[in-house]
């Protein structure tokens, strides 16, 4: 089961630039990820995992218990699993995008507005115990 969380431009009817949405994809080059054929961005723990990954996708055997993050212009979604070593990395770029562009995060309904603090706290209180981890 995952968890979705959307940060969406404001005012309403505002969208990300491609200039932006180019800025976001170049701050998970510092992380553990790979793009799948669509796009979105996968978050892995470790390199040494992410590369796992790729093998294990090149044999159609394909992990979809991952972190992953798809940047649109109308919004940006995250498909959280749980891992609790991901959830500060995801939240530093919510608090990266909010100090860059004017966008607010809401939970999976889209009803409840909250702070990427607010996500962070919340997904360590729901998955910081020791069968969250990765085998």
């Amino acid at each position: 089961m995952s968890w979705q969380y959307f940060l969406i431009p404001v005012p309403a009817g505002a969208v990300f630039t491609n200039e932006a949405m180019e800025e976001m994809n170049r701050w998970w080059d510092q992380h553990p990820i790979f793009r799948r054929p669509r796009g979105s961005i996968s978050l892995c723990r470790d390199v040494e995992y992410r590369d796992y990954v790729l093998r294990m996708n090149a044999t159609d055997q394909a992990d979809a218990n991952l972190e992953g993050i798809s940047i649109a212009p109308a919004e940006i979604t995250f498909d959280i699993m749980g891992w609790s070593d991901r959830i500060d990395v995801i939240s530093d770029f919510m608090k990266f995008c909010q100090s860059k562009w004017p966008c607010e995060l809401f939970e999976q309904t889209k009803r409840q507005r909250m702070t990427p603090e607010e996500y962070r706290v919340r997904m360590h209180k729901t998955f910081d115990y020791p069968s969250s981890r990765e085998p």
